[in-house]
């Protein structure tokens, strides 16, 4: 660090470079990721795209923290003249087109919760990285199978998962295995397998706290994960305290999908136990997190429905019809993802309320 911070004032940026090279994983996972940022923007762009993977750790920093935005634009910046560039051999530039690819699936999955478009992304990645690129694949084969759970993709995404936990295996920055771990159980969970989704949610937790990563954004998708696990066991106290710890660790970050998801059952426990105003709380703090990305229209459709559901909890049928009234259903579902199916299960529950038993 004290090196590091010498070469900076020195403006010796190659010699900079040299030192994190080796170290920034390292200091990615131990949660220093203000720290990191600060130095690799220090690092004129010439000299950090030609060294190593810093310019990847550098997005994956800003990812980790949350602030996708800023990384999006990162990215952007950073390769703006990539087709300029005659220096570069092809695989050369087919290894940055497919690092930027596997990157906009973590942006997009998290942000927009498009999920075909965040798979569209992770296809490119990999038939643009060489088998050797490990770091790349991972991530792209990760939120691949992120975007599987969100369609409900089961086995695809336990396909996936699986190949991004083993790759993760030769990847210097560690949390990435906690991560897909984490989804691994998620889609464990989805498979109706929920005693052996809680034991690896539990082992998901003993590897956090062996990574001092137990109030980081990765492991805020294990925590959320049981919560839900009690939610269907009906245990609606329990599953509230988990989720209020999961909800917290994850409003510290951007994570549109994870708010959203985990809003999802925290709103009907909320119901529930008739603790109407936290739901509004949780509501007013999405919305406001969507209004940074400009108010992707499934995340918003999304709060739309959590917002009908609390109405007709309320007794406020005409503010819940008014907004079944918005909503388009797809003429063909070829993925019923779930935005879409917790969109529906509202809608229902709001002609139900109206008597139209026929809709």
């Amino acid at each position: 660090s004290e090196a590091i911070d010498y070469a900076l004032v020195a403006e010796e940026y190659e010699y900079m470079a040299q030192i994190l090279e080796p170290a920034i994983p390292k200091i990615i996972s131990e949660g220093a990721h203000d720290q990191t940022i600060r130095w690799l923007q220090a690092i004129p762009m010439e000299i950090l795209r030609k060294s190593g993977y810093l310019w990847q750790y550098l997005v994956i920093a800003m990812l980790d923290k949350g602030s996708f935005q800023v990384a999006s634009q990162t990215l952007t910046r950073i390769w703006a003249d990539l087709g300029e560039l005659d220096d570069l051999t092809p695989k050369e530039r087919d290894t940055i087109r497919g690092y930027s690819q596997a990157l906009l699936a973590a942006i997009t999955i998290h942000v927009t919760l498009d999920a075909r478009k965040a798979r569209q992304h992770s296809h490119l990645a990999v038939d643009l990285l060489p088998e050797q690129e490990s770091l790349g694949l991972c991530i792209a084969y990760g939120h691949n199978g992120s975007a599987c759970l969100h369609l409900g993709r089961v086995d695809e995404a336990v396909e996936k998962l699986t190949q991004a936990m083993q790759l993760s295996k030769f990847v210097e920055y560690k949390m990435i295995y906690l991560l897909w771990f984490s989804y691994h159980a998620q889609a464990v969970a989805a498979q109706g397998e929920l005693i052996r989704a809680k034991k690896l949610y539990q082992e998901a937790h003993v590897i956090a706290e062996d990574m001092g990563l137990q109030k980081s954004n990765v492991f805020s998708n294990a925590v959320i994960g049981l919560g839900n696990l009690f939610y269907e066991w009906n245990d609606l106290r329990q599953a509230k305290k988990i989720f209020e710890d999961g909800v917290s660790i994850a409003e510290k970050g951007d994570y549109l999908d994870r708010l959203l998801i985990s809003y999802f059952s925290f709103v009907q426990i909320g119901i529930a136990l008739g603790d109407y105003a936290q739901v509004e709380d949780k509501l007013s703090f999405g919305k406001m997190t969507a209004r940074k990305y400009d108010n992707p229209a499934d995340v918003m459709h999304g709060f739309g429905a959590i917002q009908a559901r609390l109405s007709l909890a309320k007794g406020d049928l005409q503010r819940a019809s008014q907004w079944a009234r918005s909503v388009r259903v797809p003429a063909e579902i070829d993925d019923l993802n779930s935005l879409i199916e917790y969109q529906l299960r509202a809608l229902v529950n709001v002609w139900l309320a109206e008597g139209n038993n026929d809709q």
